[in-house]
């Protein structure tokens, strides 16, 4: 047994298929399949359901992923220690972050690329529930999610800011609303929202519940850009955080309405796996995160 395969057998499960775990690991298909045979040779039970496709886990294969992404992840944690001892840092941070807090990744990124030049990082835009599954099986490094309403398991949290909501609405159509609406008054507004697997719309739903009405949104996207797209071209509102502004702005041909009472404030935060405390790189990003007032810096762009 060595490293490599169990690095094959984390591919595949994160893949479902033999082909794109082969090309994710720059080997040929048969190359793959051979090595996770010899694993299971190696280990002597079965790992893999075969049949003309890739059909899942065995119930030993369950243990045993178990044990590869652990061992994995140490083996990733021992490289970038020896690099930080050599001075350096390198390698891939991958980073899975909600929708809604991806405007705010730049002002972790940016120190950190400034204070560590060789590390590289793959931004993945996912719902909550994908980032807790994605620190489950080690495919993201740490996360930028929500840290209330639903519970996360088996993770350290930092906080970074409270994210608060606002109505977008195409800029001739301003006039047409008052600077604060209430909750109860969208009714009345042709929306688009986040789709229902996303956990910002389950959290207006919620707020929709409270007041008293239930929208139906004419568009419903995982893409905070094509709702914006549709707010500016479709002439619809969309609910947004206020911190999409932050590296960007608010843009040309749309306007920006509070939205109050209820006064809605969610709290998003750095997560990371509890295996993962001391891997050199999610450390960094931790270490740069508590340094950053990110509240303020937030705050303070998105005016």
């Amino acid at each position: 047994m060595d490293i490599r395969q169990l690095r094959y057998l984390i591919a595949l499960v994160q893949e479902a298929h033999f082909s794109r775990a082969a090309a994710r690991c720059n080997v040929s298909q048969p190359a793959l399949s051979a090595q996770i045979k010899r694993l299971e040779e190696d280990l002597g039970v079965p790992l893999i359901k075969r049949g003309n496709s890739y059909g899942g886990l065995t119930p030993e294969g369950e243990r045993v992923i178990a044990w590869a992404r652990r061992i994995v992840g140490d083996a990733d944690g021992l490289l970038d220690a020896a690099a930080l001892l050599r001075g350096e840092l390198s390698g891939a941070l991958t980073i899975g972050v909600v929708p809604s807090a991806l405007a705010v990744v730049p002002l972790l990124t940016q120190p950190l690329l400034v204070r560590h030049p060789e590390l590289r990082f793959r931004i993945v835009s996912a719902s909550s529930k994908g980032i807790q599954r994605g620190l489950d099986d080690l495919s993201f490094d740490a996360g930028i999610t929500y840290l209330d309403n639903e519970p996360l398991k088996a993770v350290d949290t930092l906080g970074l800011y409270h994210e608060e909501f606002s109505l977008l609405v195409p800029e001739e159509q301003s006039d047409r609303f008052d600077d604060t609406i209430a909750w109860s008054a969208l009714d009345e507004v042709s929306l688009c929202l986040l789709s229902p697997e996303m956990q910002n719309r389950r959290i207006i739903d919620r707020v929709f519940a409270e007041v008293g009405i239930t929208p139906e949104p004419l568009i419903e996207s995982n893409s905070v850009a094509t709702l914006y797209g549709h707010v500016r071209t479709a002439k619809l509102c969309t609910i947004v955080a206020r911190n999409h502004f932050t590296s960007f702005g608010v843009a040309p041909g749309v306007a920006l309405k509070r939205l109050d009472p209820p006064h809605i404030r969610q709290q998003i935060g750095l997560v990371r796996h509890e295996t993962q405390v001391h891997a050199p790189r999610v450390a960094a990003l931790w270490d740069i995160a508590q340094e950053r007032d990110v509240a303020a810096l937030v705050t303070e762009s998105a005016q």
